[in-house]
């Protein structure tokens, strides 16, 4: 299933979510992200990317 969605930029991307059927059955479903800008993978927030991340080269 493909969805478009509008996101708060500031925020992290979340990995995936609870999704119920009809039968109230919770499943468990990875997001895929497509078309990002820059991405940093690390805190998984718009903005920079994982070579310009001070914070993940501090540690």
């Amino acid at each position: 299933m493909r969805v478009r969605v509008a996101l708060h930029i500031s925020k992290p991307l979340r990995r995936g979510g609870f999704i119920a059927d009809s039968g109230g059955v919770c499943t468990w479903v990875k997001f895929k992200y497509e078309r990002l800008p820059i991405f940093c993978h690390y805190y998984g927030l718009l903005g920079h990317d994982l070579q310009h991340c001070a914070s993940h080269y501090a540690m």
